[in-house]
């Protein structure tokens, strides 16, 4: 945090340019990125037999994009489960519904069980997103 010309406290996001396409590299057969709801829905109903692992993402989220190649290698170590990239940017309507305020956003998800887990990740904390991965896989 850091002060503005008027004193008050601000928080300094960081942003990244988008003329590297990060969110684009890297993903296995078992990640799936979704563009609107009507796909996310799809994704959710077709892979109802598996865990499936939402992760909301933006291409100007430092901390995203810091993830990113961790959560690509995750992805490999858990072939059975499905991994769905959703863009905040592209579906804020989803993203609401959601419950997403802050990314990158993680949300588990099982079949009828719907969601079984939800949390916050950054670098710093991506033993949280391996010890989920563990319990619900």
């Amino acid at each position: 945090a850091r002060e503005d010309a008027r004193g008050a406290r601000t928080r300094a996001r960081a942003r990244i340019s988008s003329k590297d396409p990060w969110w684009e590299k890297g993903g296995g057969e078992n990640m799936i990125e979704c563009d609107d709801t009507m796909a996310f829905l799809g994704v959710l109903n077709e892979h109802s037999d598996k865990l499936v692992v939402v992760d909301v993402y933006a291409r100007w989220c430092g901390a995203c994009r810091a993830l990113y190649p961790k959560l690509c290698k995750i992805a490999a170590e858990y072939p059975d489960v499905v991994f769905v990239k959703v863009n905040f940017d592209a579906n804020k309507d989803l993203c609401k519904s959601l419950g997403v305020k802050v990314l990158p956003y993680f949300k588990f998800y099982r079949g009828t069980e719907g969601c079984v887990a939800q949390f916050s990740a950054s670098i710093a904390k991506i033993k949280i997103l391996r010890a989920a991965l563990n319990e619900h896989s």
